[in-house]
């Protein structure tokens, strides 16, 4: 397991910004609903860990 230095936990953040961003400028009108509904849960997971990192790091802070 990796270590939740804040060193680390900042870097998630980054990494996982990063992501968000990306898939925040796929087209949608391009996917069909299956490849929709898939994303949309991603995008939401990954909003919901980001908030979680930065709760920590608060935390830590």
């Amino acid at each position: 397991m990796i270590e939740l230095t804040k060193e680390n936990i900042i870097e998630s953040i980054r990494q996982i910004e990063s992501i968000i961003h990306k898939i925040e400028r796929i087209d949608k009108n391009k996917l069909k609903q299956p490849q929709l509904t898939l994303t949309e849960r991603r995008l939401a997971a990954l909003k919901i860990s980001l908030q979680l990192l930065n709760t920590e790091l608060e935390g830590i802070q």
